[in-house]
């Protein structure tokens, strides 16, 4: 038994963060966990599990197409939960027929700690992103320092504390020494220098000896502390408090900058845990003032502009974020305005065509977080975008405003107030945003559309296949008025909730978190590889898009 290579499941890293892969990409040593079903209680949860595969020889694929949208490719021989007389039973992939009912969740749970912030040095340089990056701030001094600290040799002393004497005492304490005939070269030894030039220099006041140096040397002769001796912070605390007023200090090895590229994740992970760690700055070469906060905070406006980008964004080659806009979106242009002020700590500027004023463009330079975009799947062609893990592992709020913003730019916004629809060019995205609306307990069908062409100022215009997300249900749409609230007819919407209840089509309640729906279609596809999912804590685990609840071996 297993699932086709093609298909995606929401699978849980150690650090307990979702993120949804094709089963023929997961890296081996990259999964704790999956998302499974426990049937016996009928309860959706995240648990241990071993991703296997591909099986040693390709063979036919069978793809399992249900209500809403709903569908996997799996082997024949995979079970497959369905509900017969009231409960759930197995049945395998090629014993299944339209008309019989498989098991699908409903709702699955969130994360147990959303992402609060994104680490744009961290993902930057996971990306492979990092290129002319500087990072900057105090604690990249000391951290510089530390690595200073490191390379010298450890005779040199200089992470010690110097002592300074005078000349005239000097000169006792050399006459001392030669009375008791010590020469320079045995002091040297009992004091701990490798040569007789050590002693010399002190003597003559050419260079200065290290607090436990100079307390041997009197040892040795058995004499005191001398009152006049006073104490020289150590050479690397001077090199900490190095003033970076000049341009040129900046690229000393122990300024408070550094290229991003040059440290490992090791310097970052220790840079993080430092007290001032939220003053690091990060900024393009020969762009300082430009810096962004290292740590991009993720919160209500972030999610809106995400979402927003998702829907119109675009960007190019010099760090310009644009957001396309045409004449229906105006109403919602100044809560987008003030997420990118918020954001991007600049105002944006609006450009508006004038041979097309119904058509405007909303610009904003804001280089560090282009680069990261430009790292997402919110970064790449309108057919392979699809959602970052951090919406998937955000707070219900940011997930909220992210798919706001993304409606408001892209979605379909009915004037009969009987329905919510997104439409795509991204298969991708389908699969997302169907996972996505399962941590609101939110049911989306999605269909598709055939390629189309048609007629547009005097050319010809070829569409691909597209799809076409829909939430009908007054209960969902209940669920997602943030998501309506600003349309100019969200009354249509209130009135539309407003009516008689019915129950959901083609849907069979079940306890726990999961429903069942009628399957449309069993058919063959290409022969292809296959995976096996088994979590360790449950019978049960769940691929496909929107999921079906498959049995684990």
């Amino acid at each position: 038994m297993g699932v086709g290579g093609d298909e995606h499941a929401l699978f849980v890293s150690a650090e307990g963060r979702y993120g949804l892969r094709r089963l023929g990409a997961v890296p081996r040593d990259g999964v704790a966990g999956v998302l499974g079903c426990d049937t016996a209680s009928l309860t959706v949860r995240t648990g241990p599990a071993e991703v296997s595969g591909p099986a040693a020889s390709t063979g036919t694929l069978l793809r399992v197409e249900a209500a809403y949208g709903r569908c996997v490719s799996v082997t024949p021989d995979q079970g497959v939960l369905m509900l017969e007389q009231g409960g759930p039973v197995w049945r395998t992939a090629g014993a299944l027929v339209p008309g019989d009912r498989v098991v699908i969740p409903q709702r699955v749970p969130r994360v147990g700690d959303p992402w609060r912030r994104i680490d744009l040095a961290g993902e930057l340089k996971t990306a492979g992103a990092d290129g002319a990056v500087r990072i900057e701030g105090e604690a990249v001094r000391r951290l510089r320092v530390r690595q200073a600290v490191a390379r010298q040799p450890t005779h040199l002393r200089r992470n010690e504390r110097r002592v300074r004497v005078p000349l005239e005492h000097w000169r006792r304490l050399k006459d001392a020494r030669r009375r008791t005939g010590i020469t320079g070269a045995e002091m040297a030894r009992r004091i701990g220098y490798r040569q007789a030039c050590s002693i010399s220099e002190f003597e003559t006041c050419r260079s200065l000896p290290t607090e436990d140096g100079l307390r041997r040397y009197l040892a040795e002769l058995d004499m005191e502390w001398p009152a006049e001796a006073e104490f020289v912070d150590p050479l690397v605390q001077s090199w900490a408090s190095t003033s970076d007023s000049t341009g040129n200090a900046r690229y000393r090895k122990t300024s408070a900058a550094a290229w991003l590229p040059d440290l490992s994740r090791d310097d970052l992970l220790w840079l993080a845990g430092e007290p001032d760690s939220h003053e690091l700055n990060l900024y393009a070469c020969a762009h300082r003032a430009e810096a962004r906060p290292r740590f991009l905070e993720l919160d209500e406006p972030l999610g809106h502009l995400l979402g927003w980008y998702l829907a119109e964004g675009s960007q190019d080659t010099r760090g310009r974020l644009a957001f396309s806009l045409g004449a229906d979106d105006i109403p919602y242009e100044e809560e987008l305005l003030s997420a990118i002020e918020t954001v991007c700590g600049r105002q944006a500027k609006i450009d508006v065509r004038d041979d097309r004023p119904g058509l405007r463009s909303v610009i904003v330079h804001s280089g560090m977080l282009a680069r990261w975009l430009k790292t997402t799947p919110l970064g790449t062609t309108a057919r392979d975008k699809t959602l970052p893990d951090v919406i998937l592992n955000a707070g219900p709020a940011v997930q909220m405003a992210f798919l706001e913003g993304y409606f408001l730019g892209d979605g379909t916004k009915a004037r009969k107030g009987d329905r919510i629809q997104f439409a795509t060019a991204s298969r991708a995205l389908v699969d997302a945003l169907c996972s996505l609306f399962l941590q609101f307990g939110v049911l989306v069908s999605w269909s598709t559309r055939r390629p189309m062409s048609a007629e547009h100022r005097g050319q010809v215009i070829h569409s691909g296949e597209s799809y076409v997300l829909t939430v009908t249900s007054l209960e969902a749409m209940e669920r997602l008025r943030f998501l309506w609230r600003q349309v100019p007819w969200a009354c249509r919407f209130d009135a539309r909730l407003g009516g008689r209840r019915t129950r959901r089509r083609d849907v069979t309640e079940m306890t726990g978190d999961l429903v069942a729906v009628p399957v449309r279609a069993v058919r063959q596809v290409a022969d292809g590889p296959s995976y096996t999912i088994t979590p360790t804590t449950s019978d049960a685990c769940i691929a496909g898009t929107g999921g079906l609840v498959l049995r684990a071996p």
